[in-house]
């Protein structure tokens, strides 16, 4: 009975019979299954319905011999657009504007060509708005996912239809901006010039890093240095510790003078040959391993978050170019897409973590933007320049502080925006980054960011100053598109790890902005164990720069005596002491035990035993140590006892600099940071 009725249903369907008139001759029952029957039936046919716009809508009687994409001439954003589409149509699909290909074709009604681009292939069909663009982009293999989803969902081409012809009924406004955004050159940005300038800067920074290391090395980790290498490296052998967990090549050459100072020789070789681009991946992996060599074994003077910056940046740089035997500047190859993302991402994560974690410390000086009427004369090595900017009224130092919260804070989500913001976001870095420079030193980190900025200025930017080089896209030969994919794992476990300190400043963040309930980021246990396992490679790494202001500044003075009477102060090269000495420039070196210095000045003697390994070193004599000093008191022979002493120093002011001379001033009393230390045997 109940198969009797379906038929009779299905043949009154047919007979175009109205099938709810049929539903109410039924029986009761059978008439509630009927009508449920009915309206799954009709929710299928809509399903298989196809939508209007991913069918063709018209078809013309002379198709072109290639598929013509025709647009309004007269509009300017589609002039924009399809200027920016060429670039991928050229080689299968022809343009042409609508006030010349109308006529060929008046199957389709000319107010369709104000609405939206007309698509037309060679077997006479057409199609229209974004069913357009996405055909399209299928023919010329861009995406041709797109073109399917299309096709086969009508939820998002409903979608994407709406949001064409919300676009196209706007297009003046997106014509605008995309003028703002791009200016006159609207085609895809290319970054051929700018992969091949950061590489060649990147190793310009290495050299910096490694010359001004080398310089020091012996006296800081050398045999009879101030922290010796080999009893860290006799350590790792006795405890049979290997190189994944200490990824150092002192495991296997040794930690004596000679190989501290073959590592800083292979690197600054290694370096000038990333310069000159020569073997650029073999030289950017060479120069990250050697650098990471020497941060593992001179750990106590070389774990400065622009070590830790320099290290990531380098690793990336080993992924950034092809792997070919020389770097062409007339020529410049393309650079890594996804490698080049991930220095934008770093970029972005060392500004911003940076501005955040000035916030999420609490300090008040930065939330009352009075932070910079302490930072001049309290940073670490202040040159003279720091004096001057310290006298700036408190409006000015305020309004400064200001500005820098908008540059860390603001800008940087604009690394990813189109050319012209872009170069906007990288205006402001370089700005920040040169008033860093100007007022103190820093060694390569202001450097390092600058070049950064490097990979925001496209093709048509650079090629403006360096019309030596040749724009546009480049042809990717087979091995660097292997090496590339090979790749691609190394790069996305790079990208998966950096969520995990950047994890901290999203939730901090929260906290700023007065979220009442944190909304944690996630950390699965695998991603934790990878970061567990990696560590040591230094290569991911968070950032948080000048979290808290330090609101006083303790100079420790080491001073030397033979009757334990008289003192006499040894003067160091960078770092205050004789409060009548200019303050000096000394970046891109930098100056390790000074810095060094600083800290200490932050704590007790007891948790710094590197500071009682210099002194006894003094005492010793150690001629490497006493070259890191600007002044020996004791010439001829060493002291017979040695002591620390500190002083509270501050800039003087311009009556009293005017008066005295000095550019510092300090408190009369001394207090006693260590006591004098005396060797046991003459």
């Amino acid at each position: 009975m109940i198969r009797q009725n379906r038929f009779d249903i299905a043949c009154t369907k047919e007979d175009g019979k109205d099938e709810h008139a049929v539903v109410q001759q039924c029986p009761q029952g059978i008439s509630q299954r009927l009508k449920s029957v009915a309206r799954f039936s009709n929710r299928i046919h809509w399903l298989q319905k196809p939508m209007p716009h991913s069918a063709k809508d018209y078809r013309v009687s002379n198709p072109p011999p290639r598929p013509l994409l025709i647009y309004d001439g007269d509009c300017g954003f589609c002039r924009v657009m399809v200027s920016r589409w060429r670039e991928w149509m050229h080689v299968r699909i022809d343009d042409e504007p609508a006030h010349t290909a109308a006529p060929r074709f008046p199957e389709i009604p000319a107010d369709a060509f104000e609405k939206g681009v007309q698509l037309i292939t060679p077997d006479g069909s057409v199609a229209k708005g974004s069913g357009a663009v996405f055909e399209a982009m299928s023919i010329c293999g861009q995406q041709p996912w797109l073109w399917w989803v299309y096709r086969k969902v009508p939820p998002f081409a409903a979608f994407c239809d709406w949001s064409y012809n919300w676009t196209a009924r706007h297009r003046k406004i997106f014509s605008h901006a995309a003028r703002f955004c791009y200016g006159r050159d609207f085609t895809a940005p290319t970054f051929n010039i700018a992969g091949d300038v950061f590489f060649r800067l990147m190793g310009l920074t290495y050299l910096f890093a490694f010359v001004s290391l080398w310089m020091q090395i012996i006296g800081l980790a050398g045999e009879h240095g101030i922290v010796p290498a080999t009893r860290l490296m006799d350590a790792v052998h006795e405890h049979h510790v290997g190189f994944w967990q200490f990824p150092s090549l002192c495991q296997c050459i040794g930690a004596d003078n000679a190989a501290l100072n073959g590592l800083c020789a292979a690197g600054t070789v290694a370096a000038v040959l990333m310069m000159l681009g020569i073997l650029p991946t073999l030289s950017a992996f060479a120069s990250w391993l050697l650098y990471l060599s020497l941060c593992s074994v001179v750990e106590t003077f070389l774990n400065f978050q622009w070590d830790a910056l320099l290290l990531e940046a380098g690793f990336l740089a080993i992924f950034l170019m092809p792997p070919k035997l020389f770097l062409n500047p007339l020529r410049p190859a393309a650079p890594s897409r996804f490698a080049h993302f991930l220095i934008a991402w770093l970029l972005f994560r060392l500004m911003f973590s940076s501005g955040v974690a000035k916030l999420a410390s609490n300090d008040e000086s930065w939330w009352n933007l009075t932070a910079l009427t302490y930072h001049y004369w309290t940073q670490c090595l202040p040159p003279w320049t720091a004096w001057y900017m310290d006298k700036l009224p408190l409006w000015a130092q305020k309004a400064t502080c200001l500005i820098m919260f908008a540059i860390e804070l603001a800008v940087p989500p604009l690394i990813f925006f189109p050319r012209r913001v872009r170069h906007f976001s990288a205006f402001c870095f370089l700005s920040l980054m040169v008033v860093i420079a100007l007022t103190g030193n820093y060694g390569f980190f202001d450097f390092l960011t600058m070049v950064f900025c490097v990979l925001c200025f496209d093709d048509h930017a650079l090629q403006k100053i360096l019309r030596f080089a040749q724009r546009g896209p480049a042809l990717v030969p087979l091995p660097t598109r292997i090496f590339r994919w090979f790749a691609i794992p190394v790069l996305l476990c790079v990208f998966a790890l950096s969520w995990l300190p950047f994890g901290h400043i999203v939730e901090r963040t929260q906290m700023i902005c007065g979220v009442k309930k944190v909304v944690p980021m996630p950390r699965p246990d695998w991603l934790i164990e990878l970061h567990n396992s990696t560590a040591q490679f230094r290569s991911v790494n968070g950032y948080g720069l000048f979290a808290s202001m330090t609101k006083q500044r303790d100079e420790i003075i080491l001073e030397g005596s033979d009757d334990g009477v008289t003192w006499k102060p040894y003067e160091f090269k960078w770092k205050p002491g004789d409060v009548k000495r200019r303050p000096q420039f000394c970046s891109p070196h930098m100056p390790r035990l000074d810095w060094q210095m600083w800290f200490a000045a932050l704590g007790e003697i007891r948790g710094e035993p590197w500071l009682v390994n210099t002194m006894v070193r003094l005492l010793e004599g150690e001629p490497n140590v006493i070259a890191l000093l600007e002044k020996n008191p004791f010439p001829g022979k060493p002291p017979r006892a040695i002591r620390a002493v500190e002083y509270s120093y501050h800039f003087t002011t311009s009556a009293e600099r005017g008066e005295t001379g000095a550019w510092w001033k300090r408190d009369a009393e001394t207090r006693i940071y260590c006591p004098p230390l005396q060797l046991g045997e003459r």
